[in-house]
């Protein structure tokens, strides 16, 4: 990672000053600490333990340096859950598969066959409100992992 932006001048200048693969930690801590804070605060806003499990966050890090944070609806480990007999039960509710549903809302739909209307659902900006209360504890997460981890990390260079 060539560019560094925290926030904090000061920290910045650090991280710029530190050795790569230091810096790099230090700013993937940070990061993955400000990700758990928007994660909770987006599952605090849906009142459904099914469609709370659907969100999640993701860090990765490319060869090619690249990192991508993402944190929201459909994001992370999807879990399968067993279906039982069709016939006993109309539908498996929302999931991971399907959680853009309950996020994004429907149109009005029917079915195929039958031509049965089967109603719609209205968007719920969940993730919106999720991230516009967390976003100032994201930030501040992030600088706090990062400098804790810069300065345990500049600790073991010290007596090394």
């Amino acid at each position: 990672m060539a560019d560094y932006v925290t926030g904090d001048a000061a920290l910045d200048a650090l991280l710029r000053d530190m050795a790569g693969k230091v810096a790099d930690k230090a700013i993937m801590s940070g990061i993955r600490a400000g990700l758990s804070h928007v994660t909770k605060a987006i599952r605090g806003e849906i009142p459904q333990p099914s469609v709370r499990k659907a969100i999640g966050n993701k860090l990765k890090k490319y060869r090619s340096g690249t990192v991508v944070a993402k944190v929201g609806a459909g994001v992370g480990p999807r879990t399968r859950k067993e279906l039982g007999p069709r016939g006993k039960r109309p539908g498996v509710g929302i999931s991971g598969r399907n959680v853009h549903w309950y996020i994004l809302g429907t149109k009005q739909r029917t079915q195929k066959k039958t031509g049965r209307r089967t109603g719609q659902m209205p968007a719920n900006g969940a993730v919106r409100r999720g991230w516009a209360k967390s976003e100032s504890t994201c930030m501040a997460a992030i600088q706090s992992k990062t400098s804790a981890v810069l300065t345990k990390e500049m600790a073991k260079l010290a007596k090394g």
